[in-house]
C-alpha cells in the first residue's frame, strides 16, 4: 500500500487529535502553542499572517509548500479539478453516482473543461472510494465514504 498522509487541519488544539492514527498529521494555523511534535504553519514557508484573512487556505498554503514539494504536481490541473467540483451542484457533490451524461456536458462547460476530464475526475473519485472501502474491510480505521 502507497504512503497515505491526511493533513488535519485544526485552530485551537484538541486533545482528540493526538490519539489520531499515525497517517493524520495535525497541522495547527494560528498564533496557539501547539504541542511540540505537531506540525505549524509557521514552520517552514508560509503565509500565516495572512490567516486572519484566509483561514484554512493559509494551512493548504503550507502543505502544498513544505509536503508537496517533491511530487510532481500540476497546479494548473488543481486549479482545473477546483473549477469542475464549482461546477457541481451541492446534490452532484453528495452523488457523484447521479451524475449523467447532459449533466456531465452541463460540469464540463461550466468549468470551461471537456467532458472526458470531468469522467477522469469520476473515475478517480470512484477508484478512491472503492480503495477506501477495502481498507475499511481489512479493518483499518473508519473512513466517512460520503
Amino acid at each position: 500500500m502507497a504512503n497515505l498522509d491526511i493533513y488535519c487541519t485544526t485552530i485551537r488544539y484538541f486533545s482528540v487529535i493526538d490519539k489520531l492514527p499515525p497517517y493524520i498529521k495535525p497541522l495547527g494555523l494560528g498564533n496557539v502553542d501547539y504541542p511540540e511534535d505537531w506540525l505549524t504553519e509557521k514552520k517552514g514557508n508560509n503565509i500565516s499572517a495572512l490567516n486572519k484573512y484566509y483561514g484554512e487556505a493559509s494551512g493548504f498554503y503550507w502543505i502544498w509548500k513544505n509536503k508537496l514539494k517533491g511530487l510532481n504536481v500540476d497546479e494548473k490541473k488543481i486549479v482545473w479539478i477546483d473549477a469542475i467540483i464549482n461546477s457541481m451542484t451541492n446534490y452532484e457533490r453528495l452523488n457523484p453516482s447521479s451524475i449523467n451524461g447532459s449533466r456531465r456536458k452541463r460540469i464540463a462547460l461550466g468549468s470551461g473543461r471537456n467532458v472526458q476530464e470531468v469522467n477522469q475526475l469520476l473515475k478517480q473519485f470512484d477508484q478512491m472510494k472503492n480503495m477506501i472501502k477495502k481498507m475499511n474491510k481489512k479493518g483499518m480505521n473508519k473512513f466517512p465514504l460520503t
